[in-house]
């Protein structure tokens, strides 16, 4: 049902990501020993976990209640991105849920901006990014193939996945 949803490609990867529970968030990092505080680099109250990072963080709310969809995100509701995924899916209709995918989409590159690049975006800024790729990138952005990605030569292919070593320990 996730795909069916005719958002930019790299907004559905990010859901499908979230969903899956396989974002590089804090907590996911701290785990496998990577980093060692898995503190919310927005609002440094709580853990940050992918429901957390797209969903409950304070920062985040105010972002989905001031979107044009109006969401307000109650903590005692969710208990997963997955779950509230699922729930927005059978209750929406497509064009809102493009813009919930696009949202999702742009409250993560939002949150990379501020750990990589120290550069908050601010409410308004996430609305128009948000709109901006609504406007520019639907419905004719080709998804990518495996031809067009992984293949580099014709006896070999790139594969990524979600693992990291430590210590002769592989975590996946």
């Amino acid at each position: 049902m996730l795909w069916k949803i005719k958002a930019l490609p790299r907004c559905s990867d990010l859901v499908w990501r979230a969903c899956k529970n396989i974002l590089p968030v804090r907590k996911r990092l701290t785990e496998r020993g990577l980093i060692e505080d898995p503190v919310c680099p927005l609002c440094g109250e709580q853990d940050e976990t992918v429901v957390h990072a797209l969903l409950l963080c304070n920062e985040v709310k105010k972002i989905w209640f001031a979107s044009p969809l109006a969401i307000r995100i109650n903590d005692n509701e969710v208990t997963s991105f997955e779950r509230w995924m699922c729930c927005m899916l059978s209750r929406g209709h497509d064009d809102g849920m493009i813009m919930v995918f696009t949202l999702a989409y742009v409250i993560w590159s939002r949150r990379n901006q501020w750990v990589f690049n120290n550069k908050m975006l601010q409410l308004h800024e996430v609305i128009a990014k948000t709109n901006s790729l609504l406007a520019t990138g639907l419905p004719d952005e080709k998804p990518q193939t495996l031809n067009d990605v992984t293949k580099c030569r014709d006896d070999c292919f790139n594969i990524s996945i979600d693992a990291s070593l430590r210590a002769n320990v592989l975590f996946l």
